[in-house]
């Protein structure tokens, strides 16, 4: 089990890293090429790319990876799995044609083109995602990472190759579009034989489960980005492109906690339905000591680097972003622990708690940051998030432990 749990992890943490790699690249590229204001608007059109990308597919992948560990192959309980991701996909075309003519009535900040553009990426990636958690319950994620480094590579080396056609937002998302496609094009090829005799249907059978992902999916979305979103109405996109930085390289850095913990969701599951015989608190304990361990070393690595880092992409971010990040690296260690309980509750189907304290947090934080914002903008913004991440720490930590304890939480 140890080598088994090591090898997916091992392929996780590379498998993400190309999806990190590839959004820090087009972040360096737009600073060096495209200017202050222009990181600030690929900013904006970043959060709408990641919320129509959970939105239109519900953000299932780790519903996927859970459910479908847990049965064989072409079983009755494996096809149900595929259909339901079948349904979800269908079911996000029509969102996304949707949402950016929803987003248009009100919101003026970035034109209706690039609305249109970030949700048909958000859209492709999705699938892309919701193909990733399949291959995680299958135990095949050096597949994940093969289509992940292509994804990478169809990115970056046109980039490189002809700088000059993509010295707008819209191209780069064009590029992004084919990229997910033949990304998703790999996944499915290597799961094909899972698709055999899919019936189509608008219907989601295990909606009354799915729908906590989904809405959980849209609460991570306005923990992770809705700062950028808010700050548009208050500062100006050379201010917002600075802070867009510092939120990218602090998100980076606990990429490796996030990527571990979802690497882990098969085998905590499984520990959770052999939870009588004392391995799943054995399991978790160690884990957690794991993670504690690794959020301190994180969070003074990036206090340590950070000017470092912001330099490396442009000296005329490090008054602004870095000093954004010396308050991060304070609120690293509270999200990187949350990671591991957090995904403890998702294995032990407690999804509904954890989707309850993400709604709240996500709640709390998107009135803090207009109250706080509008008042000290990004000062109030980095208050409220550190607020709100020691929530979700609290908060976590206390229902693991009723878990652990054996009370019925739900």
């Amino acid at each position: 089990m140890i080598k088994r749990l090591l090898t997916t992890s091992f392929y996780s943490i590379i498998s993400r890293f190309f999806i990190t790699a590839t959004n820090f690249f087009i972040v360096f590229f737009v600073s060096k090429n495209l200017g202050l204001n222009q990181l600030g608007s690929y900013g904006i059109v970043f959060f709408f790319f990641i919320f129509f990308a959970v939105v239109s597919n519900m953000s299932s992948s780790l519903f996927f990876g859970k459910e479908i560990a847990r049965y064989e192959k072409n079983t009755r309980e494996e096809m149900n799995i595929i259909g339901e991701f079948v349904s979800v996909s269908l079911i996000g075309i029509l969102l996304a044609l949707i949402l950016p003519l929803i987003f248009s009535l009100f919101y003026n900040k970035i034109d209706f083109t690039l609305l249109i553009i970030s949700s048909v990426a958000g859209y492709f990636h999705g699938v892309e995602r919701n193909l990733g958690g399949i291959l995680l319950g299958k135990e095949r994620m050096h597949i994940e990472s093969v289509g992940n480094f292509a994804s990478f590579l169809f990115v970056v080396i046109p980039m490189v190759i002809f700088e000059g056609y993509f010295l707008t937002i819209k191209m780069i998302f064009f590029l992004r579009i084919f990229a997910f496609l033949v990304a998703i094009f790999i996944k499915f090829w290597f799961l094909r034989d899972h698709f055999i005799n899919i019936r189509l249907s608008f219907k989601l059978r295990l909606f009354k489960e799915l729908k906590y992902y989904w809405f959980l999916g849209m609460s991570g979305v306005i923990l992770k980005e809705i700062d950028i979103f808010i700050l548009s109405f208050f500062v100006d996109k050379s201010l917002l492109g600075a802070y867009f930085l510092a939120l990218r390289i602090f998100y980076a850095f606990g990429i490796l906690a996030e990527v571990v913990s979802s690497g882990l969701t098969p085998f905590i599951s499984r520990s959770y339905a052999d939870k009588d015989n004392g391995g799943f608190e054995k399991f978790n304990k160690y884990i957690l000591s794991v993670f504690m361990f690794f959020a301190f070393v994180f969070s003074v690595s990036l206090l340590l680097s950070r000017n470092l880092i912001v330099e490396a992409f442009s000296p005329k971010y490090l008054s602004d972003a870095g000093i954004y990040l010396f308050y991060f690296s304070f609120i690293l260690f509270f999200r990187i622990f949350s990671f591991s309980t957090g995904i403890i509750l998702t294995s032990a189907d407690a999804q509904k708690i954890r989707f309850k304290i993400m709604f709240i947090a996500s709640l709390v934080l998107t009135f803090l940051n207009i109250i706080l914002g509008s008042q000290f903008e990004i000062a109030g913004v980095i208050i409220s998030r550190g607020i709100v991440e020691l929530f979700v720490f609290i908060s976590f930590g206390y229902f693991v432990k009723k878990i652990s304890n054996r009370y019925n939480i739900n």
